[in-house]
């Protein structure tokens, strides 16, 4: 396409509140506003990527722009200026690159479409080396295909909108993304996605169709993002941060690997699940809120935390999760059969008509646990150390030993840090109510047995 020496005369003034640090970063720097440097047709007032969509072809603007990348690449000294790929404002039918390029290499130069609107993009499979990519601020009307794009540069879409499906499937981010408050109207198709880069920030997004990131790897911050119709992170590998944001429908983590994340003060409104998952380090799930309870069947971790967390409902059947934190939290109505539990915080917590079949409870806290109509059998344990294995929960005659004590008891162990007389006390009353309602004589004798000779140690005292 050739061009003349007219100027274009477009100007893009940016919408009130645009945050000074991004327009710096798009060139935008005199009076915050952006005067297009490109030219023009003889006769036009507007350079080829400001003119009306429907006055000019698609496929002659998108090679334009794909001509001049090319240009830069090679060192075309009538192309170096820094405002070269510059697209400021564009207005775009479409941005089909992958159509004429397989790769973008412009070294360590910018390339920017920050504030345009653009009609749809394909940018399937390219590989791209830059100083920068700026899409930030940007209107994407129709499908949006990053799918298989290897980004080794600095990628923004902070603020942006997407009001079709956007499909990033298998997309690999190398250096620092952002998806900050973007929103996203359509399916959004990350799965498989690598974000291997140092940040990869989508804090306070919106997805308000299903959003799909199963099998995605990396360290995403999901902090305050909004999830509107289900989102999917099934056999993901991820260490993120999800703190204060919103599930509105279905949540599925099934079979994911976490080693680390914080999910404090989620909100999850509907079905969650986290099957299967494997939790390598602390997780955190703090004030959270599960409303439709949460699937954590066979989890193994140790020090998952919920303290004052509502999970009415959920589901732990077999799980692993020794030294876990209920502390204060809301677990009425939840299933523990054949979950170990051993040395867990549940002081406070809320386990009315919880399912506890089987479940291991030795070194538990259990100071102000309340425990009405809960379910325990005969090989529930609620008593003995932390350390006691979990296959020896099956119930034996030294069930009224003094060796079965619990984690407030003088001789629950050497030098006992938590030792407390009176509370000791407390919790054998309460265990010796739970055994007598559901006819464990050996438990409910232990109990009073040992809460009589703490009363006369504590009368001794006196």
């Amino acid at each position: 396409m050739s061009m003349a020496e007219e100027a274009c005369t477009f100007v893009y003034e940016p919408p009130n509140g645009t945050a000074k640090s991004l327009l710096e970063a798009a060139g935008i720097t005199e009076n915050d506003i952006w005067h297009c440097p490109h030219h023009t047709k003889k006769g036009d007032d507007l350079c080829c990527f400001h003119k009306p969509v429907d006055q000019k072809d698609d496929a002659e603007v998108t090679e334009e722009i794909a001509n001049r990348i090319q240009a830069v690449s090679v060192g075309d000294d009538e192309v170096l200026a820094d405002n070269t790929l510059q697209f400021v404002g564009a207005k775009l039918g479409s941005l089909a690159l992958s159509d004429y390029l397989d790769e973008i290499d412009i070294a360590d130069r910018r390339l920017t479409f920050f504030g345009s609107t653009i009609g749809r993009t394909n940018w399937t499979g390219l590989s791209i080396t830059a100083g920068n990519v700026d899409f930030q601020n940007i209107l994407i009307d129709g499908l949006a295909r990053f799918s298989n794009t290897t980004f080794d540069c600095e990628t923004e879409f902070r603020g942006s909108k997407f009001n079709g499906p956007t499909n990033f499937k298998s997309a690999t981010f190398n250096e620092t993304v952002e998806f900050i408050g973007v929103r996203i109207a359509g399916y959004a198709n990350f799965s498989n996605v690598e974000f291997s880069g140092t940040r990869s920030d989508f804090h306070k997004a919106v997805f308000e169709q299903k959003a799909n990131f199963s099998k995605m790897e990396g360290s995403p911050n999901f902090s305050e993002v909004e999830f509107g119709a289900g989102a999917n992170f099934s056999k993901a590998t991820l260490t993120g941060i999800f703190d204060s944001a919103v599930f509105n429908g279905r949540a599925y983590f099934k079979t994911a690997t976490i080693p680390h994340a914080s999910f404090e003060y989620v909100t999850f409104t509907n079905e969650t699940n986290f099957y299967g998952v494997d939790f390598d380090a602390a997780v955190q799930f703090d004030h959270a809120t599960f409303e439709d309870g949460v699937n954590f069947k066979d989890a193994d971790h140790d020090h998952l935390s919920f303290p004052y967390a509502d999970i009415t409902g959920a589901r732990f059947d077999n799980a692993t999760i020794p030294f876990a934190n209920f502390n204060h939290a809301n677990l009425s109505d939840a299933i523990f059969e054949g979950t170990d539990l051993r040395g867990s915080n549940l002081a406070s917590a809320n386990l009315t008509r919880a399912m506890l079949f089987d479940a291991n409870l030795p070194g538990a806290f259990l100071s102000g646990t309340i425990f009405r109509d809960a379910q325990i059998n005969e090989h529930t344990r609620l008593l003995g150390h932390h350390t006691d294995t979990i296959e020896a929960k099956q119930p034996t005659p030294t069930d009224t030993t003094a060796k079965q004590c619990c984690v407030y008891d003088p001789e629950y162990q050497p030098d006992n840090e938590h030792k407390d007389v009176a509370e000791a006390r407390r919790v054998y009353k309460k265990i010796e109510t739970l055994a007598n309602t559901h006819v464990r004589p050996q438990l409910e004798t232990r109990c009073k047995s040992r809460r009589k000779e703490l009363t006369t140690l504590l009368s001794n005292r006196q």
